[in-house]
């Protein structure tokens, strides 16, 4: 069972996201973080239970190097992505994972249980 293709719809009201194009992008990049934090092999099982246009290819698949990013650098990362200042980048961020959290099957939930500690915490507060 896949997560619920409620990502754009959910960013899109965001005061700060203008489209559905920016929202798709912005829900790329925070799961494309994640992905590139695990394992081929576990990055394959967390993208097959995400909605179709959030498969391995877009997510980790054409990156020449995949880079461990921490939660805090993800902050960032966003900042320069998006234009946007920490509060925003932080509500981004922190909107997809909880999307991803809530409406995630159990294999999601046992990927993140095998990321680093600070995403771990991202999602734990994630409200449920």
């Amino acid at each position: 069972m896949q997560v619920q293709d409620s990502y754009t719809q959910l960013v899109e009201t965001m005061a700060f996201i203008n489209d559905e194009e920016t929202a798709e992008e912005a829900v790329k990049a925070v799961l494309g973080m994640i992905a590139s934090s695990l394992s081929d092999q576990e990055a394959r099982e967390f993208t097959a239970h995400l909605p179709d246009w959030l498969d391995y290819d877009t997510l980790r698949g054409h990156q020449e190097n995949t880079r461990t990013t921490s939660a805090d650098e993800s902050i960032q990362i966003l900042k320069n992505k998006f234009n946007l200042d920490d509060k925003k980048a932080r509500a981004l961020r922190d909107e997809v994972i909880a999307i991803t959290a809530n409406e995630s099957s159990g294999a999601v939930s046992q990927m993140i249980n095998i990321l680093s500690d600070d995403w771990k915490e991202v999602f734990d507060q994630a409200p449920k």
